[in-house]
């Protein structure tokens, strides 16, 4: 299926679910529960700007997505900045105040060896990132466990496209989120090629999301039987672009990742709006 915003693409996987979901008993970190599920379900879009979600059930935030982007930036997997906006990141902390899905550390791990890969072989198959190591035994012990497999890149008919494939996703949490800041890092790759001679005029491709199990818990059962007057909008979207020129590294230098240190929720939010102001192109600034 491939769509043109993510508030489209979330509303078709509504209707997906309703009408071809299957109930799976599944648990959570606070017990067992149950699902609305499909399997090996896969997304694609067109143009990944449009990360805004405007469903009025849903209710979701571009900010707290940019915001998430910039603790994945920061590589800090502690959460007690995250975790003032979002409480769940203190649900699946672990002792220490730290979580595995916090995919930073893991992206930047294999970003400048995927740039070297595609300036080389730019149209290579290798450019992949590994977020979920399988090696770690551990992780069938803890609370947080990555839902995200691997990340790729490609290069086709001189276009960048990127491919986020997930074990798991949560249409409510996860869906909408990983979506928006996975847009935002293919935005990132993209300008961290175009200062190459090579790629001066590479365009953005497909941002592609599969997913093993795309589900709904059932505290959110009310968006898949609510009425369909309810649960669909025709709002028009408003693009969120990356300026040409920010890199990983340039915000690194330029200080505008969340901040390590401990801030109150009004000056996690005046550093959202400063990075929108400072590194962001069009969207509204007041969501």
């Amino acid at each position: 299926m491939k769509n043109t915003t993510l508030n489209e693409a979330y509303e078709d996987k509504i209707d997906e679910l309703r009408n071809h979901g299957s109930l799976v008993n599944t648990k959570t970190i606070t017990g067992s529960s149950r699902v609305v599920e499909v399997l090996n379900n896969t997304t694609t879009f067109n143009n990944p700007y449009y990360i805004k979600i405007t469903n009025e059930k849903r209710k979701a935030s571009v900010k707290y997505a940019i915001l998430e982007f910039m603790w994945y930036l920061s590589k800090d997997t502690r959460v007690y900045n995250i975790g003032k906006v979002a409480s769940i990141w203190k649900d699946i902390a672990d002792d220490s105040g730290r979580v595995s899905s916090n995919y930073g550390p893991s992206l930047y791990l294999g970003w400048d060896r995927t740039i070297n890969e595609l300036t080389r072989f730019p149209d290579s198959r290798r450019a992949v990132i590994p977020v979920y190591d399988g090696k770690r035994a551990e992780w069938y012990d803890i609370k947080d466990v990555p839902c995200t497999i691997f990340v790729q890149f490609l290069i086709r008919d001189n276009k960048l496209h990127m491919i986020w494939n997930m074990r798991s996703s949560d249409l409510v949490f996860g869906f909408c989120n990983d979506i928006a800041v996975g847009m935002l890092f293919m935005q990132m790759m993209h300008n961290e090629l175009c200062d190459y001679v090579i790629f001066k005029h590479l365009k953005l491709g497909d941002f592609t999301y599969n997913t093993s199990s795309l589900h709904i818990y059932d505290t959110h059962w009310d968006l898949l039987w609510a009425p369909s007057e309810e649960l669909f909008s025709n709002i028009s979207e408003e693009k969120y672009e990356l300026k040409a020129g920010v890199t990983w590294d340039k915000l690194m230098e330029d200080g505008m990742l969340l901040s390590p240190k401990d801030i109150t929720i009004e000056q996690i939010y005046e550093s959202v709006d400063r990075f929108m102001e400072l590194y962001i192109v069009g969207g509204d600034f007041m969501t």
